[in-house]
């Protein structure tokens, strides 16, 4: 145990102290940018940290003291960050491994300048607390350098199929107490051997880490397109149906015509037959044909096209406006995975749209198309009956809609958090009428 002096106490808080700070900076930093630092929260929350560490430090011996405060890390995450275990987990293996990054610097450093008694240098108080204050340093211009927030994404992303979060932390427990109780020991080794072994401890963890993230990032791109792939298949058949009903409409008329023929009936009564037939198939087979036309090429045109077939087959009165400017448009040049993600987005506002209105006595939907500031919009309009919370709508499972609905929307943000520069989203509430806006920047 460390020798219980007042000096010793305040050196090993302050230390600790600052220590804290960039651990929770870096843990609100990856959780959730979205929101400003709450300094004052963090502050205090480095105070708690520190003070429960500080502690240990004295009452505990090694390696208990390390596995003790390696776990209050986890539980003031969890306690007053994040709420959820797994994430609370996988912040503090990344706030660790920016510091172990940082000294690994040091002891490069310390190799460089070929300090022998290193060993003995770092028992002073003093250089304890520099060294503590030139690892919280380097470890906030990592932190700057945003490598902490790609190793979390990065994490989270490969843990995502892990559906029993109690596998992944109870594995992660044996692992992290067998790894902690291996340090004492491991720290007894020369400088040299020391600082050798964590460069190529630190060149296998990226590599395995960049590796992993390219794999994931090609499966996901190849998942995406598959299940692009068997959405509009879906939707294929959607429109198969429909024409095979027009055909066998086609047939019956033909021989009604052929009949008509064969009875001698006044010829002005058959031709006047056959333009109320041309009237009505260039009404109904058409209609859609010569409306979805207008849109560009490149992924929108089929998507639209496939949900009005379907609106028209269940009996939706339908709107679509598109304006002058978005008939010039060039949508072929957009990247392909963004495409894939516009068409995901438009397929479930629509989808949306059409479930709020099937039950309805007036079903109506309008599709508007236009463009302002170089951002193409894309409005789904749709009227409904009974309440809509705005603050709500993308929330995961928030739905009207009863159980095994509300995943759509939060989709869809999940895909506007992808590409904020890109994509947004704006909602709005008119009487009884609801409005879905995607921009696309242009």
């Amino acid at each position: 145990m460390t020798e219980l002096t007042l000096q010793n106490i305040i050196i090993n808080f302050i230390a600790n102290y600052v220590i804290g700070i960039f651990n929770i900076v870096c843990w609100y930093n990856c959780f959730n940018k979205s929101k400003k630092n709450n300094w004052i929260k963090i502050l205090l929350l480095a105070v708690l940290m520190s003070t429960l560490i500080t502690i240990f430090v004295f009452i505990l011996p090694k390696p208990l003291k390390m596995i003790v405060a390696f776990f209050t890390l986890i539980f003031i995450c969890y306690t007053f960050i994040t709420k959820q275990l797994k994430q609370s987990i996988i912040l503090v293996m990344i706030s660790q491994l920016i510091i172990w990054l940082a000294e690994c610097s040091f002891m490069i450093i310390v190799l460089l300048l070929n300090l022998k008694n290193i060993e003995n240098i770092t028992t002073s108080s003093n250089v304890f607390l520099l060294l503590n204050l030139y690892i919280t340093i380097i470890s906030f211009i990592l932190l700057k350098l945003k490598l902490p927030q790609k190793f979390y994404k990065i994490l989270i992303n490969s843990t995502k199929s892990i559906k029993n979060n109690a596998t992944f932390i109870s594995s992660f427990i044996v692992i992290s107490i067998t790894i902690i109780s291996s340090a004492e020991s491991y720290m007894k080794l020369p400088t040299t051997a020391i600082l050798i072994t964590n460069v190529v401890m630190a060149v296998i963890f990226i590599t395995i880490v960049i590796t992993s993230s390219k794999i994931k990032a090609n499966y996901n791109k190849i998942s995406k397109k598959y299940q692009t792939s068997i959405y509009s298949l879906k939707e294929y058949e959607v429109m198969i149906d429909k024409f095979g009903v027009y055909t066998h409409e086609n047939k019956n008329e033909i021989n009604t015509i052929r009949n008509m023929i064969k009875d001698n009936i006044d010829k002005d009564e058959i031709i006047k037959h056959i333009d109320v037939l041309l009237k009505n198939k260039i009404k109904d087979n058409a209609k859609i044909m010569q409306k979805t036309s207008k849109i560009p090429s490149g992924g929108l045109r089929a998507t639209i096209y496939s949900k009005l077939c379907l609106m028209d087959k269940l009996k939706i009165k339908y709107i679509l406006n598109i304006s002058r400017e978005v008939k010039t448009t060039d949508l072929i040049n957009l990247d392909e995975d963004l495409t894939l993600k516009i068409c995901n987005i438009l397929g479930v506002f629509l989808d949306n749209a059409i479930e709020a209105v099937k039950e309805l006595k007036k079903k109506e939907i309008s599709i508007e198309m236009y463009i302002i500031d170089k951002w193409l919009c894309i409005d789904v309009t749709n009227n409904f009956k009974g309440n809509l919370d705005l603050s709500k709508i993308s929330e995961v499972k928030y739905t009207t809609k009863g159980k095994g609905h509300g995943y759509g929307l939060s989709l869809v943000q999940e895909i506007l958090n992808e590409e904020p520069k890109k994509l947004k989203n704006e909602k709005s509430i008119n009487r009884d009428t609801f409005t879905q806006t995607l921009k696309i920047k242009m």
